[in-house]
């Protein structure tokens, strides 16, 4: 039996950043939108300046000093941020993006994540249950399976997350019996018809 709290989401996408290709380029689009996104107001402000300056009638010259000046401190300010974020642009970027999709989870979403459920495994099923639902999965359907210090992931299908807390096991031991008999099931059965 396994009860979840809103925080395990956060060690979730932890993990997927930081452990699986899918968290990298979740990461990598994300920062890649926020340079382009930088990138148009950067250029409507160098445009802006730029047409002020010559609206004003002063010499070319000056708007390429204007421009160098511009340029520099966007650089200064990007490396400014770079440091902030510990060089880890994908990372915090991807963190940023994951976090505002779980903006949209509801009241009733949060409130399904933090009761109880209950796992069951054979080597037919990954079963997961409680008061409201019955899920079961085939084993070549469970598609990200990883395990930390504190947690154990699942993952079926696209949708299905299932965070296992370390927490809720007597011991640390039976956490990692039970991630080991997990491991074991999905390999031996991956390939169900």
């Amino acid at each position: 039996t396994i009860k979840n709290k809103k925080s395990d989401i956060t060690a979730y996408y932890d993990y997927l950043l930081k452990e699986t290709e899918e968290g990298t380029q979740i990461g990598k689009r994300a920062f890649i939108y926020q340079l382009w996104l930088k990138l148009l107001i950067m250029a409507l402000l160098f445009a802006l300046i730029w047409g002020a300056n010559g609206y004003l009638g002063h010499p070319i010259q000056s708007s390429f000093s204007i421009a160098i000046r511009f340029i520099l401190l966007v650089i200064l300010f990007e490396g400014i941020n770079l440091l902030t974020i510990s060089f880890k642009p994908y990372y915090f970027y991807g963190m940023q993006a994951l976090k505002q999709n779980e903006s949209s989870l509801n009241e009733k979403d949060l409130q399904i994540l933090q009761q109880n459920r209950i796992i069951k495994l054979d080597d037919e099923w990954l079963e997961i249950r409680n008061q409201d639902f019955l899920h079961q999965w085939r084993w070549d359907l469970v598609k990200l399976i990883g395990m930390t210090s504190s947690f154990i992931f699942l993952r079926a299908g696209q949708q299905y997350l299932l965070c296992i807390p370390k927490r809720d096991f007597p011991s640390e031991e039976k956490f990692l019996e039970f991630g080991e008999l997990i491991i074991k099931l999905h390999t031996k059965n991956k390939n169900q018809s």
